[in-house]
C-alpha cells in the first residue's frame, strides 16, 4: 500500500496549524498522520487543532471514528473534509475537498465524526480539519 504527503504548501504558517491524514483504500483504508512545523524542542507544544484519530498507518474499513481537537479561543465552527489524492503514476486532477462533517462545538479531544468509507473507491486519499474563529482566523 502506498501513502502520499501532501504538498509542502500545505506547511504551517502563522497561527494555523496543519494536519494531513493520507489514506489509501486498497481493500482497507491505510492512514498515516502528517504533521507539518512541529515545534521543535524537548516539550513540544499541543496543537489546538488536531486529527488524533485513526491512528498512523491504521487499516480502516467501513465506518471510521475520527477524534482530533477543536479547542480554539473563539472557536465559530470547524469542518472535517477529505480529498482523493493520486496513486503513484498516475496523473488525476484533485476534485478538490469533500466535507464529512461541520462542527459548531469545540471540544478539546474526542469524537469529531464518523467517517463512512465504504462508497469510496480504493486509493489514496487525504484528510484536512479546519477551524475557524468568530474573528475569522483560520487553523488547519
Amino acid at each position: 500500500m502506498d501513502v502520499h504527503p501532501l504538498p509542502k504548501h500545505a506547511a504551517r504558517t502563522g497561527k494555523q496549524a496543519s494536519r494531513a491524514v493520507a489514506v489509501a483504500l486498497v481493500p482497507f483504508l491505510l492512514l498515516a498522520i502528517l504533521g507539518y512545523g512541529a515545534t521543535p524542542g524537548p516539550t513540544p507544544q499541543v496543537r489546538p487543532v488536531a486529527i488524533t484519530a485513526p491512528a498512523p498507518n491504521s487499516s480502516v474499513q467501513g465506518t471510521v471514528t475520527v477524534e482530533g481537537r477543536t479547542a480554539v479561543p473563539g472557536f465559530r465552527l470547524a469542518v472535517l473534509e477529505y480529498q482523493a489524492l493520486p496513486r503513484p503514476g498516475q496523473r488525476i486532477t484533485p476534485v478538490g475537498w469533500l466535507p464529512i462533517a461541520v462542527m459548531t462545538q469545540s471540544t478539546a479531544q474526542g469524537w469529531l465524526a464518523d467517517w463512512d468509507t465504504s462508497t469510496l473507491p480504493p486509493g489514496p486519499y487525504a484528510l484536512r480539519l479546519r477551524v475557524e474563529t468568530e474573528r475569522g482566523t483560520l487553523y488547519h
